[in-house]
């Protein structure tokens, strides 16, 4: 009775290998900003010109808004103003592009970090990316590779200007800015 168990135990590996082994991932689309929360998805944004909170403020950007860097490219895709008990928060969806980094490189490796400053105060990151070793800003980013990333900062108003200044970790490249204004 063992033989038999061990011989389906065998058959059964041998099948498991054969079936990831014969797998063909090159057409798996990986999502790169993957579905909200649902308590995300909820938030409400501010109207700035009545002050009530009304439905998502969204500024989205185009291709034309990359920038490259010496080793990255970096393409803002949206920055969403939310409401959450009184708080406003602006969640910023990028996603980089690891051009010459060595393999498997980092987001934080790749910038030196991203300045947010509304009315000229620097704004906290608070959706704990960074402190938090398996989210988005610690991938390892191949050579060539895209990788999405979600970083949301506690605003002071949502009625002021807010400026994401990208500096990056190479010394031959400049600051670029963005600013988004709802």
């Amino acid at each position: 009775m063992k033989k038999g168990l061990v011989g389906v135990g065998v058959t059964l590996a041998v099948l498991l290998f054969w079936f990831v082994a014969c797998v063909d991932t090159s057409e798996v689309d990986v999502d790169l900003f993957p579905e909200e929360s649902e308590s995300v998805a909820e938030s409400s944004a501010v109207d700035t010109a009545s002050s009530e909170v009304t439905e998502d403020a969204v500024t989205t950007f185009t291709a034309d808004d990359s920038f490259s860097f010496t080793d990255v490219t970096i393409n803002p895709k949206s920055v969403t103003l939310t409401e959450e008990d009184g708080s406003y928060y602006a969640t910023l969806e990028l996603s980089w592009i690891n051009d010459s980094l060595p393999q498997e490189s980092k987001f934080t490796g790749a910038l030196t970090g991203i300045d947010v400053q509304q009315d000229g105060e620097l704004l906290t990151e608070v959706s704990g990316a960074y402190a938090d070793t398996d989210s988005d800003v610690h991938f390892p980013n191949a050579v060539g590779g895209e990788w999405g990333v979600k970083l949301t900062y506690e605003l002071l108003n949502a009625e002021d200007e807010i400026a994401f200044t990208f500096v990056p970790a190479d010394e031959h490249s400049d600051s670029e800015t963005i600013t988004v204004q709802f």
